[in-house]
């Protein structure tokens, strides 16, 4: 795979992620969430999560700083 097609395979999986966490936030509180479920909704193996965020917590400060550079 080239490099773009990786960065865009990568940028997908970041995407469908915080995607799957934002519906999970509107469903219950964020302590309950947990990474299998994130994983679950989004079509994306535990370990792809791993493997583009630290944590759960990463995920929701990508969605805040995404979120501020739309704002602006």
């Amino acid at each position: 795979m080239s490099n773009t097609s990786n960065r865009e395979a990568k940028n997908f999986t970041k995407e469908c992620v915080v995607q799957a966490f934002l519906q999970l936030l509107e469903e219950k509180e964020y302590q309950k969430i947990t990474v299998s479920e994130i994983a679950k909704k989004s079509g994306v193996s535990r370990n792809a999560i791993y493997r583009n965020f630290k944590s759960k917590e990463m995920i929701l400060k990508i969605y805040l700083l995404v979120s501020e550079k739309m704002i602006r």
